[in-house]
């Protein structure tokens, strides 16, 4: 998760109503071994554009509200401010990965795995995040450039 507050300010660029899929990094290596193996066997890819994601069955076809709030909730940090997010329109959507998959076979891990996979360095921290939540998600909250501009609106 990121710590980096750039990172955090990418997250309030997700509209939460948006349909984003995303991959987990290990399950995208498989895919691009995968297909660098086709290709040294002779089977050609080129000139395909495939889609990669995660997949439906796998659970990674979200909205952005449950990419980003339930993320926060698991951290131990609590939703944030709905206002603190954008909702002009994101340049994801859910994809069709069957072929890739078929010709790829790399979507190995749920949505779960991937949330214990990136949490699990966090878990240590989790009773001192619930603890001092409020002050977490203020600061969170802080660093979005929507929830700033609503405030100076309100003004």
């Amino acid at each position: 998760m990121p710590a980096d507050p750039s990172l955090i300010k990418n997250a309030f660029d997700i509209p939460l109503d948006a349909r984003v899929e995303m991959v987990l990094d290990l399950d995208l290596a498989v895919a691009i071994s995968n297909a660098v193996e086709l290709m040294g066997k002779g089977d050609s890819l080129n000139g395909r554009i495939l889609n990669i994601g995660g997949g439906k069955a796998n659970g990674f076809q979200r909205c952005g509200r449950d990419l980003t709030q339930s993320i926060f909730e698991v951290m131990g940090i609590g939703k944030l401010d709905e206002k603190c997010f954008t909702t002009k329109e994101y340049f994801l959507d859910w994809m069709d990965t069957e072929e890739s998959q078929r010709l790829l076979q790399y979507q190995n891990h749920t949505y779960e795995q991937l949330l214990e996979l990136y949490l699990k360095p966090y878990k240590k921290f989790r009773p001192f995040v619930k603890l001092f939540s409020p002050l977490i998600r203020k600061f969170f909250e802080a660093q979005s450039p929507y929830r700033a501009r609503q405030t100076k609106s309100a003004s």
